[in-house]
């Protein structure tokens, strides 16, 4: 699985302006600031064994299911953030399950969310379950790795406002979530081999100064049994910034095909291009959610031409987080 890791739309227009088809790397851009490389817990007993993987899984029928797929977008505005993510979850890359909310509304710190793309929960699966009734069972089935929960745990019990929070605690936090995992389920980690497993992405608006702070990471589970942990440069919209939107989770595919030629007869470049080189203080809350709506259904139209990795679709939600401190319900 090849998850876009932050990558800026306003940065991919410009490229795009250039050539027909864009360059495919758009993470290259990503200023990397640390950088995190710590076995699990069954990759350090393997290596105490004098091997340098995961222990296979033991069974072809692996006792747990990782429903996957995620598109956010985020387009800042002149009074806040507009956060607009699908709604669709797929199992075994064939059954998609609609009807999934993605978007962490924690009760504090105010004016902030959190998502988790990727593959941040997974549940258990003792039996095989029919395809008819799957998703009905990833609703209910207990979690037994849940990067989620551990993510809202960490903002409602921090007290500092999000641009001063110590990811470096969060990402132990989830460390310490993984070898929990690999210690109860060992060789299960093992399906997720050279991939990025799971990204965390932060947002806030605050009022005082009508900025908006994107913070975010992601962690991998390297080839050689390594869980990997990487922490992106923090992105800061103020009044005065240019006219931006940020894609995650299946990022990739958006700018390789949404924004790309299958993508053509679905998306319209000229909502952006209409705010591109305005400061956000001219785009409107109406332009943000029309931008990030419009780029949601282009993106679900398109898999209907190339599919996407893990299934773009479903009911979109999309909140405003203004000046209130509860984030605002726009559509779902």
């Amino acid at each position: 699985m090849a998850l876009g890791k932050f990558v800026s739309a306003r940065e991919l227009a410009i490229v795009m302006t250039r050539c027909a088809r864009i360059d495919r790397r758009p993470n290259l851009r990503m200023l990397l600031i640390a950088l995190f490389a710590i076995p699990c817990g069954a990759a350090l007993a393997a290596e105490q064994q004098g091997r340098s993987q995961l222990p296979v899984a033991r069974s072809v029928f692996a006792p747990v299911l990782a429903p996957a797929g995620t598109l956010v977008l985020m387009v800042p505005f002149n009074q806040g953030l507009i956060v607009a993510a699908d709604g669709r979850q797929t199992v075994f890359n064939r059954i998609y399950c609609d009807g999934a909310g993605k978007i962490i509304e924690p009760a504090s710190p105010p004016r902030t969310i959190a998502v988790v793309t990727g593959n941040g929960v997974v549940v258990d699966y003792p039996h095989p379950v029919p395809d008819g009734e799957m998703c009905d069972y990833i609703k209910s089935a207990p979690r037994i790795l849940d990067i989620e929960a551990v993510v809202k745990r960490f903002l409602e019990t921090s007290d500092v406002p999000l641009r001063s929070l110590k990811l470096e605690a969060l990402v132990q936090l989830c460390l310490n979530e993984l070898v929990k995992f690999d210690g109860t389920h060992p060789g299960l980690l093992v399906q997720f081999l050279g991939t990025t497993m799971f990204q965390v992405v932060l947002a806030n608006y605050d009022v005082e100064s009508s900025t908006t702070v994107v913070r975010a990471f992601y962690g991998r589970i390297e080839k050689n049994g390594r869980v990997t942990f990487q922490i992106a440069q923090d992105k800061s919209y103020s009044p005065e910034s240019d006219a931006d939107w940020l894609m995650f989770g299946e990022a990739d595919y958006v700018s390789q095909h949404v924004l790309g030629p299958e993508g053509k007869a679905f998306y319209d470049p000229g909502l952006f291009e209409r705010m591109k080189g305005h400061p956000i203080s001219e785009v409107s809350r109406e332009e943000a959610i029309a931008l990030a709506t419009h780029s949601l259904e282009a993106a679900s139209k398109t898999t209907t031409v190339i599919p996407a990795p893990t299934g773009i679709g479903g009911p979109s939600e999309v909140l405003a987080i203004g000046r209130d401190p509860r984030p605002e319900k726009i559509g779902q």
